[in-house]
Formats: structure tokens, C-alpha cells, sequence
């Protein structure tokens, strides 16, 4: 039985949902230019501070970490308001499936622990994963922590960008991009293959 090690934004759910509606109007506020969702999901998958840093960069250290602290306590906010439909189509019924035929599932985000908090138990998936890493810079560090002890072949990695790619190759297990969803054609060639559903996931289990 293999085992599955998901990236959350961008391969779970579509967070752009929540952060477009919510970069647009703190910009505003805040006297910056918008960010549009191609340079969102763009930045998704950095460090929060990192995430900002990318779609503003022309802004002073300690401005940028007052608008990252507003920024994250907003976003999270609009996650939970959007709930269920913050998911991919699909993704809760994969994943419950996985579930049933045994596959273990953990989580592993660069994003803080409140932001996966909010994902997670705004859609009601919470408790379907044995384990969540999050709130770390390297996510090639948090896959070697959940494939510890274990045989690297029993796991799969699913995300949409280099950073899971990287910690999929790096830690020696199968790497699943998300073609439906922040998985670009230019980031196809880093994957071991690319899914265009995430029911796909339910043949890979034996």
C-alpha cells in the first residue's frame, strides 16, 4: 500500500479563491499595486514574509512584515468563510478514499500553521491525516521527518511546484504533479508524472 504526502495550496486547494479577494483590497489600503492571480499562484509555495516579499518588492523590511501579519490573519479569515470550497474538485472524495483502502495521508505546507489549520478544518478534512508538517522554510526537510523509519518506495509525493518536486527527488520517492491545479506545463518536467484529476491518485495505491 503506498502512502501519499500532499502539498496543500495549490495541489488541495484552490487558495487563490481567498488571497486574490484579499491582496486586492489590503493593496489598496496599503498604497501598493494589485497582485493578479497568475502572480499569486506564481509566489504560492514560499514562506509567507517570502510570498509577500515576491509580490511586492519594492517596499521596506518592516512595512512588508506588518502587511504579511495583516495579510495572513485576513486570508485566513476568507478560508474559512469560503469552507468546503476552498478544495479542488475531487480532492475530499480522493482523499477519503485513499483513506478506506488504508493509504496513510500527511500534509506538508510552507505555510504557517494557522493558514493550514484554516485549510484544513475550514473543507473538513482534518482528520483524515496521520500528520501535518507546516510553517517550515524546507519542505525537502519535512518529507525526510515523514518518510523517516519507513521505506521511501511506499511514498508519493503530490504538489504543484519545484519545491515539492525537489523534496520528492531529494528524499528518493515518486513525484505526482497537479495538473488541475497551480501545476504549470513549465513545471511539468520536474514531476515523475503529472495527473489532470486528483482521482488519478486512487489507482497509484497498490
Amino acid at each position: 500500500m503506498k502512502h501519499f504526502i500532499f502539498d496543500i495550496d495549490g495541489t488541495l486547494s484552490d487558495t487563490v479563491k481567498a488571497t486574490a479577494t484579499v491582496i486586492g483590497a489590503l493593496s489598496e489600503k496599503w498604497g501598493f499595486p494589485a497582485a493578479g492571480e497568475a502572480a499569486i499562484k506564481e509566489a504560492m509555495g514560499y514562506p509567507s514574509l517570502e510570498f509577500c516579499r515576491r509580490l511586492i518588492p519594492i517596499c521596506d523590511e518592516g512595512r512588508l512584515r506588518r502587511f504579511e501579519v495583516e495579510l495572513s490573519l485576513a486570508e485566513d479569515a476568507a478560508i474559512w468563510g469560503i469552507g468546503t470550497a476552498i478544495l479542488f474538485p475531487g480532492v475530499a472524495d480522493t482523499l477519503m478514499r485513499l483513506r478506506e483502502m488504508g493509504a496513510e495521508l500527511y500534509a506538508a505546507s510552507t505555510g504557517s500553521p494557522s493558514h493550514v489549520a484554516a485549510v484544513l478544518e475550514a473543507s473538513g478534512i482534518r482528520s483524515l491525516f496521520t500528520k501535518i508538517f507546516c510553517g517550515k522554510p524546507r519542505k525537502i526537510e519535512m518529507v525526510r521527518k515523514i518518510i523517516k523509519m519507513h521505506d521511501p518506495s511506499r511514498f508519493i509525493m503530490v504538489g504543484d511546484k519545484r519545491f515539492d518536486a525537489e523534496a520528492a527527488e531529494r528524499n528518493r520517492i515518486h513525484s505526482v504533479g497537479a495538473g488541475y491545479g497551480y501545476c504549470t506545463e513549465i513545471d511539468y518536467a520536474l514531476f515523475d508524472e503529472i495527473i489532470s484529476h486528483p482521482e488519478a491518485l486512487i489507482d497509484m495505491t497498490s
